[in-house]
C-alpha cells in the first residue's frame, strides 16, 4: 500500500507537470467513454432490461392480417375481438383497446385528455393494480353500465389535487357525466400517454359491423405458453371465423408477437446504429490514447533508463507505468460520466415518443459499472503496451544510443503496430464522417421538399365537438361554420378553415372509389385519402389550383363536387383533364352513394410526412358530411401564436367547455416533423467531429514521437545541409502513408456501411459521389495539418544538441 501511494502521488506528480499531454489524453479518455456510456444507457434500457410491466414476457400485440389485400397489420374488429376472447385457451387474459380523446370540463378550465375506451381486462392483462378504488367490471362494457371512469395518477393530482375521496365523485367527460371509480399508477401503462379510462361497449348493437377495424387488442399469456403455441391456437380459430363469416373473413389471420417488439419497433435500428457509431468513438479514442501513452513513453526512456541503472525492477517501473495510466483512466471515465448524463438525454430524443415514455432512461448502476469496466480496461490495456516497452531497454546502450529508424522511418512502426492504431482510428473516423455526411446531406434534401402549402403566419389547432352534446349532424355543421365566422371577424386574422386530418399528421384513412366507366375493369376501384374542408381552406392553407377551380359558397348548396390532387389525377386519369369526371366513395356498410363530380385539381400536399412518397388525396366540403373532430386553420397578419388567446375566446364564445387541442403554428409542426431526423443528424455528426478530433490527436502523437525517436537522425541531416523543406517533407511523407491507408481501408467500411444506411436516407444514393470524395479529401487535409506541427517542430531542432546526445 505504501507502494502504491508513493506511485500515485509520483504520477500525480508527473501528471501536472505535462499538462497540456494530460489534458489531451483525459480529453480522448472522456469522449470515448462518455460517448460509449452515453449510448449504453439507451442499449441497456431497451435491448437489455424487461418492460416495466409485471411478467413482460408473457405481454403479447394481437393483429389481424390479409394476405390478399397485402395487409400485414391491422386493427381488430369487434366480433372477432369477443370470439377470441371466447374460444381461446391459452391466453389468462385478453383486452381491447380503442384510442379516444376525451374533454375534461367542470374543472377549472376545459382540457383535451388522451385516454383510451378498454375492455374490463385491461388492467389485468398489464398487471397493474390501482392506488385507489378499482378497475372496469364485465358488466360495465354494456351500455347501461358504462358512465365510470378510471383516472391515472398524473391526472389526479393535477387537476383533482390528489383528493383521497375522488372515488364515487362525478366529473363531466366530453358533455357527459361519469363516476370516478378508480386510479391508477400513471407508470407502468400502455398505450402511453393516456391519462383515463372509460369502458369499451361491446353489447350486440355496437359490434354488429364485422367490417369496422378499430380496435387495439393484448394478451397476457397463461403461466408456461409459448408466442408459438399462442400463434397456433389464434390461427386455427381465425381459420373457423373464415368459414363461418367467409365475406367479411375471408383471408382474415392473425398474427402474434411480443410487445416488446411493438414499443421498440423501428428504433431498435437506430439505436444500435447510435451505438456502432459511439463504439466507433471508444475505440479511436482507445487507439489515440494508446498513439499518445506511447509518444509520452517515448519521452522518458532516458528517465526509465536512469531508474533501471540505480537498481529499479522491470516489475517496479512496469507498476509506476500503469498507475500513472489508470491515473488518466480515472479522471477521464469520471469526466465521461458527467458527460454520460448529459449526453444520455440528448439520445434519448432519437426516440420515438412512446418508446422514451415507457422505457425510462437514465444513467443507473449498470452504467456506472460499464463506465468503471471501460476505465479500467481502457487504462489497463493501453497502458501496460508502453509500460512493458518503456522498461524493457538495454542498459549498456540505452544511455548512449542514438535512437534512429529506418531510413523510410516505417519499420518501426510496423515493429510495434502503432501503424496499425493510426491506420485503424483514420479508417473508422472517415467511416463516421461518410455517415455523417450523407446523413446532413439527406436532411438537407428533406428540408427542401415542398410541403404544399404556404407554412407562414398558419395557426393551428383541434376542435372535437362531443356527442352527447352535438348528437346531429347539423349541429356539427352549425358550430363549426359559425366558429368560422367568428374567427374571420377577428381583427389580425386574414382567413380561416377547416380540415377533418391536418397535413403532415402522418395518419389518413383511405377512401376506395368508382371511377365512372371503369367499374368492371378495376373491380375494386381505386383509393385515396378523402378530407373533409371548409370552402376558404386552400386559400388559408396557399395551396394552389392547377386546373379548373376551388369550392365557393355556391356548392355548400348544390349537388356535392370534389376536388382532387395532382397525384391523384396522375394516378387515376394519366395524360387526361379530370375536371368533370365523376368518382362515386364506397364506404363499408354504406347505402350507394350518388356519383360526385370533379370541379378542381390543386396542388400535391404531404400529408404522410415530408419523406413519405405522394398519395392520392381528395377533398369535399364538410358541411356535406361532418365530423366532430376538425382541425381549425387561421392565416394571421401578425405572429400566429400572439392571436391563439383571441381565437380561442371566439370559440369559447359558442362552447365554453370545448378545450382547445394541441395549438401550434404550421411553421412549428413543419419543423416538428422532421425533428428525428433532424436530432439523429446532429448526433452522428457529433460522433463523427469528435472521431475526427480524436484521429487527429492519434496521428499528431504518433508523428510526435517519431520525431522524439528521430532526433539525432533529423539533426544529422540538417548538419549535412538539409533544408528545412526537406525536414518537413521527410515527416509529413510519412503521416501522408498512414493518411493514404487510413482513408483506403476507411472508403471500403463506409461502402459497406452505406448499404445498410439506405432506409435512413431521403432523395440521397447511399454512394453519393460527392460524400465519396469531399470528405475524405477534408479528412486527409486535417490529418496532414496534424502532422504539420511535429514537422515544423522537427526543423527547429538544433544540430549541435543532437549530435551531443551521442
Amino acid at each position: 500500500m505504501k507502494y502504491l501511494l508513493q506511485d500515485i502521488r509520483f504520477g500525480l506528480r508527473l501528471l501536472s507537470k505535462n499538462r497540456t499531454m494530460t489534458a489531451i489524453t483525459i480529453l480522448a479518455m472522456a469522449l470515448g467513454i462518455g460517448a460509449s456510456s452515453s449510448m449504453f444507457s439507451l442499449v441497456n434500457n431497451i435491448f437489455l432490461r424487461p418492460l416495466p410491466f409485471k411478467e413482460p414476457d408473457r405481454l403479447a400485440k394481437l393483429t389481424e392480417t390479409n394476405p390478399r389485400l397485402m395487409i400485414d397489420q391491422s386493427e381488430v374488429t369487434g366480433p372477432d375481438f369477443l370470439e377470441w376472447r371466447a374460444q381461446s385457451r391459452l391466453f389468462e387474459h385478453l383486452a381491447a383497446v380503442q384510442l379516444i380523446g376525451f374533454s375534461l370540463q367542470g374543472i377549472n378550465e376545459p382540457e383535451q385528455l388522451s385516454g383510451a375506451k378498454v375492455s374490463p381486462d385491461f388492467f389485468k392483462v398489464l398487471g397493474v393494480q390501482p392506488i385507489l378504488g378499482r378497475g372496469f367490471l364485465p358488466e360495465e362494457e354494456q351500455l347501461a353500465a358504462s358512465r365510470v371512469l378510471v383516472l391515472s395518477e398524473q391526472l389526479w393530482k393535477r387537476r383533482f389535487d390528489s383528493d383521497p375521496n375522488v372515488i364515487g365523485r362525478a366529473v363531466t367527460v366530453s358533455g357527459e357525466s361519469f363516476t370516478v371509480v378508480g386510479v391508477m399508477p400513471s407508470e407502468p401503462l400502455y398505450p402511453p400517454g393516456a391519462e383515463i379510462w372509460s369502458p369499451l361497449l361491446l353489447d350486440e348493437e355496437v359490434t354488429a359491423n364485422r367490417d369496422h377495424h378499430y380496435l387495439h387488442v393484448y394478451g397476457r399469456l397463461r403461466a408456461g405458453v409459448e408466442m408459438t403455441q399462442a400463434q397456433a391456437e389464434m390461427s386455427t380459430i381465425a381459420a373457423r371465423l373464415e368459414q363461418q363469416y367467409p365475406v367479411t373473413n375471408g383471408g382474415v389471420g392473425v398474427n402474434i408477437f411480443p410487445l416488446r417488439d411493438e414499443v421498440v419497433g423501428s428504433s431498435s435500428f437506430d439505436v444500435l446504429v447510435l451505438f456502432s457509431a459511439a463504439l466507433a468513438v471508444l475505440l479511436i479514442s482507445c487507439a489515440s490514447l494508446g498513439n499518445l501513452l506511447l509518444a509520452r513513453a517515448a519521452t522518458r526512456e532516458k528517465e526509465m533508463t536512469i531508474r533501471a541503472a540505480l537498481g529499479g525492477t522491470r516489475t517496479r517501473l512496469v507498476r509506476q507505468l500503469l498507475t500513472e495510466s489508470l491515473l488518466l483512466a480515472a479522471i477521464g471515465g469520471s469526466l465521461g460520466l458527467l458527460l454520460a448524463f448529459f449526453g444520455t438525454d440528448l439520445f434519448k430524443t432519437v426516440l420515438p415518443w412512446h418508446v422514451s415514455t415507457v422505457i425510462k432512461v437514465s444513467v443507473d448502476r449498470q452504467v456506472l459499472a460499464f463506465t468503471a469496466l471501460v476505465s479500467v480496461v481502457t487504462g489497463v490495456i493501453f497502458g501496460l503496451v508502453p509500460a512493458m516497452r518503456a522498461s524493457s531497454l538495454d542498459l549498456s546502450g540505452s544511455l548512449k544510443e542514438v535512437r534512429g529508424v529506418s531510413a523510410s522511418g516505417f519499420g518501426l512502426l510496423r515493429r510495434n503496430g502503432r501503424s496499425l492504431l493510426v491506420v485503424s482510428e483514420l479508417a473508422l473516423a472517415l467511416v463516421l464522417l461518410i455517415a455523417a455526411g450523407l446523413l446532413l446531406k439527406s436532411f438537407l434534401t428533406l428540408r427542401e421538399v415542398e410541403p404544399g402549402f404556404e407554412a407562414k403566419n398558419v395557426l393551428s389547432m383541434g376542435i372535437y365537438l362531443p356527442f352527447s352534446k352535438y348528437p346531429e349532424a347539423n349541429q356539427i355543421t352549425n358550430f363549426f361554420e359559425q366558429a368560422l365566422r367568428n374567427i374571420q371577424a377577428q381583427p389580425g386574422v386574414e382567413s380561416a378553415a377547416v380540415i377533418s386530418t391536418l397535413p403532415l399528421g402522418g395518419v389518413n384513412h383511405t377512401t376506395r372509389f368508382k371511377v365512372e366507366g371503369r367499374e368492371e375493369a378495376t373491380g375494386q376501384g381505386y383509393e385515396a385519402s378523402l378530407h373533409r374542408i371548409s370552402v376558404d381552406y386552400f386559400k388559408t392553407m396557399g395551396i394552389p389550383v392547377k386546373a379548373g377551380r376551388a369550392f365557393t359558397e355556391s356548392d355548400i348548396k348544390s349537388f356535392p363536387a370534389v376536388v382532387i390532387s395532382e397525384e391523384t389525377a396522375r394516378r387515376f386519369w394519366p395524360g387526361q383533364d379530370p375536371v368533370g369526371k365523376r368518382v362515386k366513395p364506397v364506404l363499408v356498410g354504406m347505402p350507394e352513394l350518388p356519383w360526385i363530380t370533379i370541379i378542381g385539381v390543386v396542388g400535391d400536399v404531404r400529408h404522410w410526412g415530408l419523406d413519405a412518397p405522394l398519395q392520392p388525396e381528395a377533398y369535399a366540403l364538410f358541411e356535406h358530411s361532418s365530423r366532430p373532430l376538425m382541425s381549425v386553420v387561421v392565416r394571421t397578419r401578425t405572429e400566429p401564436m400572439g392571436l391563439l388567446p383571441a381565437v380561442s375566446g371566439r370559440i369559447h364564445e359558442l362552447d365554453k367547455d370545448l378545450p382547445v387541442q394541441r395549438p401550434k403554428t404550421m411553421e412549428r409542426l413543419l419543423s416538428d416533423s422532421v425533428a428525428q431526423p433532424r436530432q439523429y443528424t446532429v448526433l452522428i455528426g457529433t460522433f463523427a467531429a469528435v472521431g475526427l478530433l480524436l484521429a487527429a490527436l492519434g496521428i499528431y502523437g504518433v508523428m510526435s514521437y517519431l520525431v522524439t525517436q528521430r532526433t539525432h537522425e533529423i539533426g544529422i541531416r540538417m548538419a549535412l545541409g538539409a533544408r528545412r523543406g526537406n525536414v518537413i517533407k521527410l515527416v509529413m511523407g510519412q503521416g501522408a502513408m498512414l493518411a493514404a491507408a487510413g482513408v483506403g481501408i476507411g472508403l471500403v467500411g463506409a461502402f459497406v456501411l452505406s448499404r445498410f444506411m439506405r432506409n435512413l436516407l431521403y432523395g440521397v444514393d447511399n454512394l453519393d459521389p460527392a460524400t465519396f470524395v469531399v470528405i475524405p479529401a477534408v479528412l486527409a487535409g486535417v490529418m496532414m495539418a496534424a502532422c504539420y506541427l511535429p514537422a515544423r517542430r522537427a526543423t527547429k531542432i538544433d544540430p549541435m544538441t543532437a549530435l551531443r546526445q551521442d
